[in-house]
């Protein structure tokens, strides 16, 4: 394994002891003095501590502040950009509710270099995680699962060898920092909202050439977001639901409509319309599940 620098970029809100949790795996890390970590996350307005507890724990953590409105996106973005203003050899994604297994870099490195010396490429590779209770895959990378619906992904991993993918969920990503120069950061248009910016990312990586593998094996452990869609929660008045779903979590008909115009071949008109129709016959139909269904 070479010497490397490697800059950190997370995002945290209002989850405390879960930022710390992965920050703690982060520094456990069986890397020695090979690796050199420079860590830039950024606290979206978080109200209970974070910042500060982080500081104690971790002074050499690069805090940016946000005002709350950045979302997973934004803040993504604003931490990779002040990456970008020192040199380094890969950025690694990273979600704060992660917990990294102590050899997930080694992982990480290993893969890349495996696949540099194997096929000349500097190839992202997207860490598998698994559920903590059910030790099944969670988070990773993805591959189009239908010839017809390209904006269909399933999930890939075998548990033993890197494979290829189309695209990930940046839960843990290691990106070489030539990728950034050739395609440039997360889109800045997607600040604001919380989801698209990594699967757009990989996809985005793709189609300029830039080969992307799952790690050999799982490198932490992350559990399934199971809070569902928030307009679709069970008890909620009509105006409370019309709320969740325009919010930054919910419809985000224009960034979709972005995302599928780019990604989604000839047909994407009807790729972006179908989630819409489905969304909007779950908010006046809540327990509407055929409807639901034939929407799938």
């Amino acid at each position: 394994m070479g010497r490397y620098k490697i800059a950190v970029a997370a995002a945290c809100h209002n989850r405390r002891e879960t930022t710390l949790r992965c920050l703690a795996s982060l520094f456990g890390q069986t890397l020695g003095d090979e690796v050199e970590l420079t860590v830039f996350l950024v606290d979206d307005g978080s109200s209970d501590g974070t910042s500060h507890a982080v500081k104690k724990a971790f002074p050499d953590v690069r805090i940016l502040k946000g005002d709350g409105s950045l979302y997973w996106n934004g803040a993504m973005y604003m931490a990779l950009q002040e990456a970008l203003k020192e040199p380094c050899d890969f950025h690694l994604w990273l979600n704060d509710d992660v917990r990294l297994y102590p050899d997930a870099l080694s992982n990480l490195i290993s893969t890349y270099e495996s696949l540099l010396s194997g096929t000349g490429s500097r190839a992202i590779v997207a860490g598998s995680f698994c559920d903590p209770e059910t030790g099944i895959r969670s988070y990773g990378g993805l591959r189009r699962c239908s010839r017809f619906h390209p904006l269909k992904f399933a999930p890939v991993f075998n548990g033993k060898t890197p494979l290829p993918c189309h695209t990930f969920e940046a839960n843990g990503v290691l990106v070489p920092a030539a990728v950034f120069t050739k395609i440039g950061v997360i889109e800045s248009r997607f600040s604001g909202f919380q989801n698209a910016g990594d699967t757009e990312y990989g996809l985005r990586a793709t189609m300029a050439g830039t080969p992307i593998y799952t790690s050999s094996g799982f490198i932490g452990d992350c559990a399934v977001n199971s809070g569902g869609r928030p307009w679709e929660i069970p008890g909620l008045s009509f105006y409370q639901r019309w709320n969740a779903l325009m919010g930054p979590k919910g419809l985000q008909s224009r960034v979709y409509f972005l995302y599928a115009r780019q990604y989604g071949g000839k047909f994407w008109p009807l790729f972006w319309l179908l989630p819409m129709i489905k969304s909007l016959l779950t908010l006046f139909f809540p327990d509407g599940y055929k409807l639901k269904r034939f929407f799938r």
